[in-house]
């Protein structure tokens, strides 16, 4: 964008060092970031900010399917935003846009169960299942003048290392308010949690946050690949959403906690000596498949989901997680069929649904997965579920290059935006 005299179609700047510093810090907001493949990065101050990387292409090739994110720091000490938490809307933002981008994520409370107990790259991914950890800091978080204007600036400094510890890629991009404001999108959805429960002036800052890992991420290489880690992605995703000072582990925690908080053989002890008392059997049943599940001991997982079906026939739960285990198992007939026996017991669940697209998806039938898509984000909006709706619209997102995928993002994209305004209001 520039400031033309239409006599001498020259660019418009009094004599003076001050205003003309002033206009280049205007038309430097005009400019969309560039990005930058760079063989060191550099933490020299940039007026007109580069998103710079280094990838090692030959280590981060297609088997780089799972990126969990690991400890973000928090480098800069400026009071500004004291509302907001900066390390967690960095966090759950990061694993928002890495989900987009269809790698596949480890629930935060699950890598910070292992961060607490000193666990090592190579263990925590080893655990988890996963390629690859991203970590980093917060280099700046801050408001900043200049001369007679001002900028909510966001800088991040985040690398990404395999199993072996080694880095095979690194980013650095300071994201600043004069970039301009970002259009409604799936990650808009996350940021209006984090406004319903901070000051309404912080919304330049979770923007700017969303714009510095969007930018970042966008320099990974292409994840084409649908994921079917159904479960942990869910649970993921579903984190998103969920307050902060609501995770948590209790002193003495029951099978399911020690489930979500990733101590799979405590699970199963625990699920197995309620068994024993005769409590909660399907309950429990279900716990010690999914312990088995994320085990990758999926023949098990299948078996215990059978005896909890075995026990209760009418219930959606059990058929629901039994297609997880066959899509393992690589079934996925057996898969398709009881994710439609769950929805025909319970046609209200757009997270059935939702799995059933995906499966759609996986193997190329993209109108009927679109179509899956979108009356899951529908039943999402009924249910108020910020993370179904976010879920829906980013593979709508990924099915968009067609006509009729396109049709349905946008239809529900606007479903989501007019359902998300109104709950911002009812909160205010």
């Amino acid at each position: 964008m520039k400031l033309y005299n239409t006599s001498t179609n020259r660019i418009l700047c009094k004599p003076t060092t001050v205003c003309c510093a002033v206009l280049f810090v205007f038309l430097a907001g005009c400019q969309t970031p560039a990005k930058k493949k760079v063989v060191n990065i550099s933490t020299e101050e940039q007026l007109l900010s580069e998103v710079q990387y280094t990838i090692v292409e030959e280590k981060f090739g297609p088997d780089i399917k799972c990126i969990a994110v690991g400890k973000i720091e928090l480098a800069d000490d400026s009071e500004d935003f004291r509302e907001l938490n900066k390390v967690e809307l960095v966090r759950r933002t990061l694993v928002g846009n890495l989900f987009q981008q269809n790698y596949i994520q480890v629930p935060l409370t699950t890598v910070d169960a292992l961060l607490s107990n000193d666990a090592d790259t190579r263990t925590l991914l080893s655990q988890t299942s996963c390629d690859a950890m991203i970590s980093g800091q917060i280099y700046r978080f801050a408001n900043k003048s200049y001369f007679a204007a001002s900028s909510t600036e966001v800088g991040l400094d985040l690398a990404i290392t395999n199993v072996e510890g080694e880095v095979i890629w690194s980013g650095r991009h300071l994201a600043t308010s004069r970039d301009g404001s970002l259009p409604f999108s799936p990650l808009s959805l996350l940021l209006g949690v984090f406004l319903a429960h901070a000051n309404a002036s912080d919304e330049a800052a979770l923007q700017m946050v969303d714009a510095a890992i969007r930018r970042l991420v966008d320099t990974l290489p292409s994840q084409n690949e649908t994921p079917l880690a159904l479960a942990k992605n869910e649970q993921a995703v579903q984190e998103l959403f969920t307050p902060a000072n609501t995770i948590k582990i209790h002193e003495d925690p029951s099978a399911y906690e020690l489930l979500e908080s990733g101590q799979y053989e405590a699970a199963i002890k625990a699920a197995k000596l309620e068994l024993q008392s005769g409590k909660n059997e399907y309950q429990n049943r279900l716990i010690i498949g999914d312990a088995h599940r994320h085990s990758n001991r999926f023949n098990d997982a299948v078996e215990s989901y059978l005896s909890a079906i075995a026990n209760d026939k009418n219930q959606s739960t059990g058929y629901e997680k039994l297609s997880l285990g066959y899509l393992n198992l690589r079934r996925i007939d057996l898969a398709k069929a009881s994710l439609s026996k769950a929805i025909s017991l319970n046609p209200e669940s757009s997270a059935i649904r939702y799995k059933l697209a995906i499966i759609n998806e996986s193997q190329n039938a993209t109108n009927e997965a679109a179509k899956l898509y979108f009356q899951a984000g529908e039943l999402a909006i009924r249910e108020k579920s910020n993370d179904g709706i976010y879920s829906s619209l980013t593979a709508l997102e990924r099915l968009s290059d067609t006509e009729y995928g396109q049709t349905l993002y946008n239809s529900l994209l606007s479903r989501a935006e007019a359902y998300q305004q109104q709950e911002l209001n009812t909160d205010a």
